[in-house]
């Protein structure tokens, strides 16, 4: 015994500095991961621009406002399609664990039966939007590219599962180098017809289809690495009862209603544009949307990619990590969206004219306009982020389902006395209305939150604090 000691004392020697040590190496795990995501997420906004640049150049006005028009409608129609399955399934195995399977085989005959309706809806739309010459041309391209962004959400879904976050951000990068390289393809070979933009992205939705099948398939197999829940059981031990269709219905809806009005005040504004004011207002806004879209890719890095999981977690198994995270974004979103709207503004005057041309000049004030709704967006991450738990996600629906309400309501009735003008009069006004929704419900529901707490200084140091000491996982 006496022998042991000098080893033992050296033991806990070592095991001291590990701790001392820890909180700095897995603070630098979750900026790695997080850093991945950023880097192909903004590489991707990038491509997305360069695409809309060349696009700009290659089809008239109003082919591009036809063609923006169409992929806000496929937009649109994805978390219907979708049904939300990929979110609930990132809920379901935070809270269950490896018990989550048991929900698989009813989610993918949601997915089959919603995916089955909604392209019925799109064909609907071609028919009525397309010249007669182009209508079943573009009614069999649009399903394609509808199917290949709903299997991309469910296979983004698996691997956020399993925080694999290199192969995350790489997979949801495929969808914009695709449709990159289906521009420089047809810049490159002089192709100027309007529908041969939907053809690529029909192509590319098609391999995306096939892909995610195989990702459902490896899943509903059990062939996952869970992240945060352990070792998988013995086959019997997580075999519990298989629920309902019903059930998976009522359980995925307030997720799929959720991204349904989410997209429907986000998107809806350009189709609104092309069919009451006009295709070529509905291509300018969307130059200037597709600027404030990048801007907003920031928070959605941070919370949908990287975040989701780990809060849907916390929020069952971790409330201290929970609010936490919380208090950090409040203080993070705040920075990043002040920073982001002065870039925006100062760089959008000189960039717009040189790199889309005089044609889209207009979208200038339209930009510098909109990117004072950057930090409101940025802080409204932050505050939606409490509302991940099952307990507060039916009020999350609710102010959703406000927010799109409003939205439609006032493109409606100002989109035809004003224009751009009242397109973003409202895109403004509804992106404050949610925010103001959320911090009510916080101070309203949620007691142990003060609205102002997390500017104070010792709540910053001590949400840091508790994250920075959180297993990297």
């Amino acid at each position: 015994m006496t022998g042991s000691a000098p080893g033992s004392a050296k033991l806990l020697e070592m095991t001291r500095k590990l701790a001392w040590r820890r909180p700095s190496w897995v603070f630098g795990a979750h900026v790695s991961h997080v850093a991945v995501l950023f880097l192909t997420t903004f590489g991707s906004g990038l491509l997305v621009f360069l695409t809309q640049l060349i696009l700009v150049r290659l089809i008239s006005i109003a082919e591009y406002g036809q063609l923006v028009a169409l992929l806000a409608v496929i937009n649109l129609m994805t978390p219907i399609s979708a049904y939300g399955v990929g979110w609930f399934w990132l809920r379901a195995f935070g809270e269950e664990g490896w018990k989550g399977f048991r929900w698989l085989p009813s989610s993918i005959r949601l997915l089959a039966l919603t995916c089955t309706l909604s392209t019925i809806v799109l064909v609907i739309y071609t028919w009525f939007k397309f010249d007669e010459s182009d209508r079943l041309l573009a009614s069999a391209l649009a399903i394609p590219i509808l199917l290949g962004q709903v299997f991309a959400e469910t296979t983004s879904a698996g691997l956020q599962l399993e925080e694999r976050f290199f192969l995350l951000a790489v997979w949801q990068a495929l969808t914009q180098t695709g449709r990159f390289v289906v521009a420089v393809a047809l810049f490159a070979f002089g192709v100027h017809a309007d529908v041969a933009p939907i053809a690529g992205y029909a192509a590319l939705g098609t391999v995306m289809t096939v892909m995610g099948l195989l990702s459902i398939r490896k899943l509903s197999r059990g062939d996952i690495g869970l992240s945060g829940h352990g070792i998988p059981p013995a086959a019997s031990e997580h075999a519990a009862d298989e629920p309902s269709l019903l059930r998976i219905v009522r359980e995925a809806t307030p997720f799929c209603l959720w991204t349904v009005f989410y997209s429907l005040y986000f998107q809806s504004v350009v189709i609104l544009l092309a069919a009451l004011v006009g295709k070529p207002a509905a291509a300018v806004y969307n130059v200037a949307f597709q600027i404030i879209s990048a801007a907003y890719l920031v928070p959605g890095v941070i919370y949908s990619k990287y975040m989701f999981g780990k809060v849907f977690r916390w929020a069952e198994h971790d409330v201290a990590r929970f609010y936490a995270a919380f208090h950090v974004g409040v203080i993070g979103m705040t920075v990043l969206g002040l920073a982001a709207m002065v870039g925006v503004m100062l760089a959008s005057p000189v960039l717009v004219p040189i790199l889309f041309g005089r044609a889209y000049v207009a979208s200038v004030p339209v930009v510098v306009a909109l990117s004072a709704t950057i930090p409101i967006r940025f802080l409204q991450n932050a505050y939606a982020s409490l509302y991940y738990s099952k307990d507060n996600m039916g009020r999350n629906v609710l102010y959703g389902g406000i927010t799109a309400l409003f939205c439609v309501s006032a493109n409606f009735i100002l989109l035809p006395h004003f224009g751009l003008t009242g397109a973003v009069i409202t895109q403004a006004a509804t992106e404050l209305l949610l925010l103001g929704l959320y911090m009510r419900g916080v101070k309203r529901f949620n007691k142990e939150i003060r609205l102002w707490q997390s500017f104070r200084v010792t709540t910053f140091r001590q949400a840091l604090k508790t994250l920075s000491g959180a297993p990297a996982g």
